[in-house]
């Protein structure tokens, strides 16, 4: 699954979009006002472009970096004093009170949890860490056996209790946390709620690839986002959507990867095999309000596959888009919900 911040070779996992999704951007008149922010987070880059007063790009990045910062410092495994990697060694069987973001986050992968029934799994740590996609990156090994089988004893949000009214969880199992399926869109989400609270209504926020825009760009035309073609040896653009109030959300297997023995292993896993995904699905691209749900059913929907996916998204109305392998060929799979999502 797509938990993790970093590639094993130091690569990130969403440097230069890589993750699947190309922004496409004009220069910005001065007369205009439309300012770009850029600076790093969570392991990758951000990009904010936004329409506000000449002379505010400074103070607003200052507020934007700091609101960043304290989201980091909650939810990146790197972090020893995070507050994911305090979680996750914690004992089972005691409350243990969670921040504010803490608490949205865990209740929205609980959300995609239970409708995806697995597929997305936040507590695939162990997991992650065993196949050296984490903080403890190994050599490129394939574990054994018993040691994935032990890895797989400790997965299973369902042991997880969220109290949302007194903000608290309890693992009734020892649990280990891997949230970046849905942090980094939760980032994007609070800064793009942050700049709606400052009167800002034309902005584009893009963190290391997960984008939600509001408004439109300074001509007045919905904003350009592209989704990148999944070739393994080159860059290309596959599809330009033009849109508007929304969050776009690409997650793929044709980056991350890493070879043993003539064999490709993705580093997106699947909790309920504990190995890498192996089908034909290349390239999945989820449209919502909320970055932070689209970011995770884009996880949810590339360990899930080509047809169960299909069925799932069009059960619960999800905009989705599909690239599956089929031979030397793409088979491309886009769902009622996500052409109106398009045009409205």
């Amino acid at each position: 699954m797509m938990y993790l911040a970093c590639s094993k070779q130091g690569g990130l996992r969403a440097l230069f979009l890589l993750v699947g999704i190309v922004l496409l951007s004009g220069c910005w008149p001065k007369e205009q006002h439309f300012n770009e922010i850029q600076g790093r987070t969570m392991g990758t880059f951000y990009q904010v472009i936004v329409e506000a007063p000449s002379g505010s790009q400074t103070l607003l990045q200052q507020r934007i970096d700091y609101k960043l910062q304290q989201i980091s410092q909650t939810f990146s495994t790197y972090l020893p004093d995070s507050e994911i990697n305090q979680l996750s060694q914690a004992a089972a069987g005691e409350w243990l009170a969670v921040s504010s973001d803490m608490l949205q986050v865990m209740l929205a992968a609980q959300q995609v949890y239970q409708q995806s029934s697995g597929a997305f799994d936040p507590t695939v740590r162990t997991l992650v860490d065993q196949w050296g996609f984490g903080p403890l990156q190994r050599a490129d090994v394939i574990p054994d056996d018993q040691t994935l089988a032990s890895a797989l004893a400790e997965v299973g949000f369902s042991a997880v209790t969220i109290d949302a009214e007194q903000s608290k969880i309890l693992k009734q199992q020892a649990r280990q946390f891997e949230l970046s399926g849905v942090a980094k869109g939760y980032a994007v989400d609070q800064i793009a709620n942050f700049l709606s609270a400052q009167g800002h209504s034309n902005f584009l926020v893009n963190i290391g690839g997960d984008i939600r825009v509001e408004g439109n760009r300074r001509d007045g035309t919905p904003w350009r986002v592209a989704i990148e073609h999944p070739d393994q040896e080159q860059q290309a653009v596959y599809q330009t959507l033009r849109v508007t109030d929304l969050a776009v959300l690409t997650s793929g297997d044709y980056r991350n990867f890493f070879m043993v023995d003539g064999e490709r292993f993705s580093h997106t896993l699947d909790p309920f095999t504990g190995f890498p995904i192996d089908h034909g699905l290349a390239s999945v691209t989820v449209l919502a309000e909320s970055a932070a749900l689209a970011d995770a059913w884009a996880t949810a929907f590339t360990v899930l596959g080509f047809e169960a996916s299909k069925a799932l998204s069009q059960e619960l109305a999800i905009p989705l888009l599909m690239l599956n392998r089929d031979q030397d060929e793409f088979q491309v799979y886009s769902n009622e919900f996500f052409q109106q999502a398009l045009a409205e």
